[in-house]
């Protein structure tokens, strides 16, 4: 009796699709209701820095046009108060002071809405976000509300004014979850946009 021979070839190996299969990227592990172990990755230093670029340009080329706009105005302003012995003329310094005042609180606000509104508003994308394919969400995976982009943009501009981003730049590189100093406040984390987020109970 014949024995056929025997078979050492090995089976393909298994290409795991989606999220998990993101090796390049760190992960975020969290557990569904229905304890189902779900693998985020995370969106990573380089894309979190190009998508910041981005969003600045777009963010200080609307302020910049604010700022030739204003500065226009003063001058002609400056010009019609010269002009006329009134009493409004008195107070030309004080009103290049007051409009110095409106166009910083301008560049407060537009900064702040900019991204508090995108963040809340377009699925945790700023325009930025949606160039490198990235999003924000919270600690659970799951939409972050007004309120939690409010604080996280309002700690990103104090960051920001004051230690340049630089320590949340290095927070990113050796914080486990890539946090900032702004996610660690409002409890958020980025990620890559190849995940669906969790609705939640």
């Amino acid at each position: 009796m014949t024995v056929p021979p025997s078979d050492d070839r090995q089976p393909p190996p298994i290409n795991h699709k989606g999220p998990s299969a993101a090796q390049d990227y760190q992960h975020h592990t969290i557990w569904t209701p229905e304890m189902v172990q779900l693998d985020i990755p995370f969106a990573g230093v380089a894309r979190r820095f190009i998508a910041r670029l981005v969003d600045e340009f777009l963010v200080w080329g609307f302020i910049l046009g604010l700022l030739v706009v204003s500065v226009y105005s003063g001058i002609f302003l400056a010009a019609l108060l010269e002009s006329q012995s009134t009493v409004l003329g008195r107070f030309r310094d004080e009103l290049f002071l007051l409009i110095l005042i409106a166009v910083v609180l301008a560049v407060l606000v537009i900064k702040f809405i900019y991204y508090a509104c995108f963040h809340a508003f377009n699925n945790g994308q700023t325009p930025g976000k949606m160039v490198t394919n990235i999003r924000l969400v919270t600690d659970r995976v799951g939409r972050a509300n007004l309120w939690t982009c409010c604080i996280r943009s309002v700690v990103d501009f104090i960051d920001m004014a004051l230690l340049s981003g630089v320590i949340s730049f290095l927070m990113i590189l050796v914080h486990k979850q890539e946090k900032r100093i702004a996610d660690l406040a409002s409890g958020t984390i980025v990620i890559l946009n190849d995940v669906p987020p969790n609705p939640g109970p």
